[in-house]
């Protein structure tokens, strides 16, 4: 893919000089961006397009400054990304896509305005207006990826995976660095909440070996660098974990609207102490929903909701506005509030009608929220009020009508359990 962005950005510069146009510099640039053997044409053409003063693809150019101060790397006090600058608003990535998506674009994109964009929609969690917007989309590759997001959103998840997969084999094959990049961010958010982790760790090395992404898919490769210094942290390789998380937050820095951009992120996922971990995903999501992103933060509560459970965190989860439309993602504010009152029965109805694919993520979630209640009520927080809630050392034999398996085995959580031997509090 590197050998091909810099044949790819060679004719671009040639295009470009042998008629200077604003389009014809962007994608210039766009190819250009990170290879140090076009430096000086790099510099030579920004300036150039500057000097111009762009006008359709300003929100480009800002996102391309961006990433170029981004590059430096800044570090907080303690060594660790600080994270403290804040993501450009989401009508500079939806003009740069349309702005590199098109070769003959010279005017300003359609859907340029944040308002009627579908990516703005997908932000925001508008799925009913994501899903009207998408069917104008264009017929490149990177507009199939948004696509697939608004078909993942829209609880298409089968078929929204089937598009990723066939667009990550076209993409490689042509060596298209930013529909590789975008799409594998896609199917291995899908693949970590709602399919196989296995698949989710090997769709994020290919894309972490692509190598210097472009300036639009930088943000995307930033996030999949976050989610690997997670897993890095999670198999106790720390040392890598740092490095990950330092390399992340040079792509993705500061608050971004799609779950992963952010150094933040990193920081309150890895953090051990439970009520530490409570206090900082909170926060995260807290700050995810001012800026109006509701999608990064509903996924931000599913992630941090497999990890370990609290009050801190169920108070923000739900202060998430619900998305406009079905989504998948639509069971995690009333599953929060079962879990957080100790209704079981309610929480068990929710997790069966979620899709097979999710048992897994389930499964995590019930382990955290177990562990959180039994801290609670040993400190007496709480009150064992609640049957199948007790922590008592002899489970009661209690079914709920709720779970598939009731009649099979008795315990209401034990019969969707990926583990059903295993005895729990949840009787």
């Amino acid at each position: 893919m590197q050998d091909a962005a810099r044949r790819r950005a060679a004719q671009r510069y040639a295009r470009w000089a042998e008629r200077p146009t604003e389009a014809r510099a962007v994608r210039y640039l766009d190819a250009a961006f990170g290879s140090a053997g076009e430096s000086a044409r790099f510099r030579e053409v920004l300036a150039w397009l500057e000097d111009l003063g762009p006008t359709f693809s300003a929100g480009y150019v800002e996102l391309l400054r961006q990433a170029l101060r981004a590059a430096g790397g800044q570090e907080g006090a303690d060594g660790a990304p600080s994270g403290a600058e804040p993501f450009p608003d989401p009508r500079s990535l939806v003009e740069a896509l349309a702005v590199i998506a098109d070769d003959d674009l010279e005017s300003p994109p359609e859907d340029s305005d944040p308002d009627r964009c579908v990516i703005r929609a997908i932000v925001t969690g508008r799925i009913d207006a994501a899903r009207d917007l998408s069917e104008r989309l264009g017929a490149s590759r990177l507009s199939a990826a948004l696509r697939c997001h608004v078909l993942y959103l829209d609880g298409r998840i089968d078929e929204a995976i089937l598009r990723l997969r066939a667009l990550l084999e076209e993409a490689s094959a042509d060596a298209d660095r930013d529909t590789f990049l975008i799409a594998s961010h896609g199917l291995a958010l899908i693949e970590r909440h709602w399919g196989d982790p296995a698949a989710s760790h090997s769709i994020l090395s290919a894309a972490l070996s692509v190598g210097q992404p472009g300036v639009v898919s930088s943000t995307f490769f930033g996030a999949m660098l976050h989610w690997a210094a997670v897993d890095a942290h999670d198999r106790g390789r720390y040392a890598l974990r740092d490095a990950l998380w330092r390399d992340g937050s040079s792509y993705a820095p500061g608050v971004g609207p799609l779950y992963g951009m952010g150094g933040d992120l990193v920081r309150a996922m890895v953090e051990e102490d439970p009520e530490r971990f409570d206090r900082a995903a909170a926060e995260v999501i807290r700050a995810r929903v001012e800026r109006g992103y509701v999608i990064a933060a509903l996924h931000t509560g599913v992630g941090a909701l497999q990890r370990h459970a609290g009050p801190e965190l169920f108070a923000a989860i739900a202060g998430i506005p619900a998305p406009r439309g079905s989504s998948p993602l639509s069971f995690l504010q009333p599953l929060a509030g079962a879990l957080e009152a100790g209704r079981a029965d309610e929480a068990g109805r929710i997790l069966a009608a979620l899709p097979a694919g999710f048992a897994p993520t389930s499964a995590r979630m019930v382990a955290a929220a177990v562990r959180w209640w039994r801290g609670a009520a040993r400190t007496g927080a709480r009150r064992s009020s609640r049957g199948c809630w007790a922590p008592r050392a002899t489970p009661p034999r209690r079914r709920s009508r709720a779970c598939p398996g009731a009649r099979r085995r008795s315990g209401c959580w034990r019969a969707c359990s990926p583990t059903p031997r295993s005895r729990s509090a949840w009787g």
